[in-house]
């Protein structure tokens, strides 16, 4: 676990995300289908999300406040994204 120095989460403390790649077809030319990028958002906001909630020990108005969000949304994207905040408690 990172721990952040600042009062404020810096994009040198989030995890280093593989670039995604789109599969090739047959033909050479891109094959990516908009249900695979969906998949793809919902997976890097999840990590993202449970970075930030491991880096506050859970605290989502902390969270919140350092993603700039208000924190209904931050409570519907944890929602979404299946993750609780009671999981990353110190």
């Amino acid at each position: 676990m990172i721990m952040e120095t600042t009062p404020v989460l810096l994009p040198s403390s989030l995890p280093n995300l593989a670039p995604l790649s789109a599969p090739e077809s047959s033909s050479g030319v891109d094959n990516f289908e908009i249900k695979n990028f969906h998949h793809a958002q919902l997976d890097w906001e999840t990590r993202f999300l449970r970075h930030a909630l491991e880096i506050r020990q859970g605290q989502t108005t902390r969270v919140a406040e350092d993603l700039g969000l208000p924190a209904r949304t931050l409570r519907d994207r944890l929602r979404r994204c299946g993750l609780d905040p009671k999981d990353h408690k110190g």
